[in-house]
C-alpha cells in the first residue's frame, strides 16, 4: 500500500462504544505487528472500558486504557497484556507515532503504557526498553536443540525419567487455580476480577480455536505444570503458566516446553515467550536459544510535585 494514500497525520480519538469493531479487527488481523491481545473481543473482556486512536480508515489503530484515581486520569497497561501500542498494515514511521502521541487525550496526566516492538518512539520521551524472547521453529527439532544451554539439556535428561505425560486440552481453570495456590502471595496485586477476566478470555480464545491448554501430570496423575498457548499471527504465545513445587523440582516446565518445540519443529511458527524482567525467568527462557526482541514502555508523569508524591506513594502501597 502507498503510505501517501493513508492520512496518518489525522489521528482521532474514538470512545470504545463508537469503535467500528469489524474495521478494528480487520486491521489487527492484517497488521504487520498484529497481536491477539489487541482484538476488540479480547479487549472487551480484559479492560473495564477501552477507547481507541485511529488514523485514516482504520489503517493504524491504538487501544488506550484510561482510568481515574483521586480525580487523576492515567493511561495504563492492563493485566495479562504484554504489548499494546500502534498497530497497522505497515510499520508506523516515527512521524506517525508522534501524531498518535499528540492525539492522546489532554486529560491524561500519568502514562505507564507498553508499545510493541515495531513502535520506534520519538526521542525526548521517557522510554524503558523491555525484553522479549522469540524462538523460530523453522528447523528440525535436533537442530533447534543444538541451541539449548548445557544445563537445560542435562535437566531434560533427568526429567525424561520422571514419568510425565501431557494432556493437551485441559481445563484452564485448573491451571489458574494451581497458579493461585502456589504463587498467589507473590502476585497479591492480582484480584478476583483479574482472574475472572483471565478465565473468560482464555475460554474465548479456546472457543475461537486460538488457544490450547497443555498440562503435565506425573505418574500419580497429579498436576505438575501447565501452559496456556495462544495462537495468532504465526505465533504460539507462552501466555500463562503454572507449576507445582514438585513440578519445579522435577523440571516439568522445561520438559513441557521442549515437548512443544519438538511437536512444532519445522513448522515455521514462532514461539513467543513474552519475556520477563525477572532475571531468573529470563535466564530460563534464554536457555532454549531464542532471539532477544525489545519493546518500549512509555512512562510519563505531569503531576505537580506534591500530587506526584501522593500518587507514587499510592502505587507503592498497591504493589505491597
Amino acid at each position: 500500500m502507498d503510505k501517501h494514500n493513508t492520512n496518518t497525520n489525522q489521528v482521532i480519538y474514538i470512545p470504545g462504544y463508537k469503535i467500528d469493531r469489524e474495521k478494528w479487527d480487520h486491521c489487527i488481523e492484517n497488521a504487520v505487528n498484529g497481536n491477539i491481545c489487541a482484538y476488540s473481543w479480547f479487549l472487551d473482556i480484559m479492560c473495564n472500558g477501552w477507547d481507541g486512536l485511529v488514523a485514516g480508515d482504520y489503517e493504524f489503530i491504538m487501544p488506550i486504557y484510561v482510568a481515574k484515581r483521586f480525580g487523576i486520569s492515567y493511561l495504563f497497561q492492563p493485566r495479562f497484556i504484554q504489548q499494546s501500542g500502534i498497530f497497522g498494515i505497515q510499520i508506523p514511521e516515527v512521524e506517525t507515532i508522534n501524531y498518535f502521541l499528540e492525539a492522546l487525550p489532554k486529560k491524561i496526566r500519568v502514562v505507564d503504557y507498553h508499545f510493541n516492538h515495531q513502535n520506534n518512539l520519538p526521542r525526548g520521551w521517557n522510554v524503558e526498553m523491555r525484553p522479549n524472547f522469540l524462538l523460530k521453529l523453522h528447523k528440525p527439532y535436533e537442530e533447534l536443540k543444538l541451541a539449548y544451554s548445557q544445563n537445560l539439556v542435562r535437566n531434560l535428561k533427568k526429567s525424561s525419567h520422571s514419568g510425565f505425560h501431557i494432556i493437551k486440552n485441559d481445563d484452564p481453570e485448573r491451571l489458574i487455580k494451581l497458579f493461585r495456590d502456589i504463587n498467589g502471595h507473590r502476585f497479591s496485586f492480582l484480584n478476583d476480577q483479574n482472574y475472572r477476566q483471565l478465565t473468560l478470555v482464555i475460554n474465548a480464545c479456546i472457543h475461537r480455536s486460538k488457544a490450547k491448554v497443555w498440562s503435565v501430570f506425573n505418574h500419580n496423575n497429579e498436576l505438575c505444570a501447565g501452559v496456556i498457548w495462544l495462537f495468532s499471527h504465526g505465533k504460539a504465545v507462552f501466555y500463562f503458566s503454572a507449576q507445582s513445587n514438585e513440578g519445579r523440582a522435577e523440571g516439568a516446565m522445561a520438559w513441557l516446553i521442549d515437548a512443544f518445540i519438538c511437536e512444532h519443529a519445522s513448522s515455521g511458527m514462532i514461539l513467543d515467550f513474552e519475556g520477563s524482567v525477572d532475571p531468573g525467568i529470563a535466564r530460563f527462557y534464554k536457555s532454549f536459544g531464542p532471539d532477544l526482541q525489545l519493546y518500549p514502555r512509555l512512562k510519563s508523569n505531569n503531576l505537580s510535585p506534591f500530587i506526584k508524591m501522593v500518587y507514587l506513594f499510592y502505587r507503592k502501597l498497591k504493589k505491597g
